[in-house]
């Protein structure tokens, strides 16, 4: 990512909600970036909040409810449609509120 693109996402997350994504948005920010790789790296489910594996988007149990098709996008790298196929995997579940574990600080 190009420096003046960097600049431009982040002034354009100080104008998206705290939270950072919401079920609909078609355009994530800097926030929802940051949390999708914290959530990635971690070890809780952004659906249910249970154990999942570090660098698997989801617990097993919730990615088997999502269709082959959809199965397959979550692999897509961040940048390169992974976002969009998160937010696909969150209303497919029926997820209107993500879990998105606080920040190590």
């Amino acid at each position: 990512m190009s420096t003046n693109a960097a600049k431009t996402r982040l002034a354009e997350a100080s104008v998206e909600p705290a939270n950072g994504w919401s079920p609909g948005t078609t355009k994530f920010y800097f926030v929802a970036d940051c949390r999708l790789i914290e959530s990635l790296r971690g070890k809780l489910c952004p659906a249910c909040g249970h154990a999942k594996s570090p660098r698997q988007a989801l617990c097993a149990r919730d990615y088997r409810r999502l269709p082959r098709e959809m199965q397959k996008a979550l692999y897509r790298r961040i940048g390169s449609g992974y976002e969009e196929a998160f937010e696909t995997a969150m209303n497919q579940l029926g997820i209107a509120s993500v879990y998105w574990p606080e920040a190590r600080r």
